[in-house]
């Protein structure tokens, strides 16, 4: 099922400190199976953000290919996206 989660400012203002982000103009909350994903327009420019509610988690091998894949399809679209680091 999917659902908007949603962060509150000042926690979503504590995490995008460590980057170089800008300062937020808006934020719409995206439907998802239990991240919280929004799209955040900001002063430098638009972003997707998606991030675990409970923090880190295990993923499966299968999990992993499927983020690789979309950061790869992405990446393939000319979207700027991070590069994905074994570990």
């Amino acid at each position: 099922m999917l659902t908007k989660q949603i962060i509150p400012r000042l926690d979503l203002e504590k995490i995008l400190a460590n980057f170089s982000l800008g300062k937020i103009i808006s934020k719409k909350a995206l439907a998802t199976s239990g991240n919280i994903t929004c799209i955040l327009n900001t002063s430098t420019g638009i972003y997707f953000l998606r991030l675990c509610p409970n923090g880190q988690r295990w993923r499966s091998q299968a999990e992993g290919a499927g983020e690789r894949e979309l950061l790869n399809y992405l990446k393939s679209r000319n979207l700027p996206v991070i590069e994905a680091l074994p570990t």
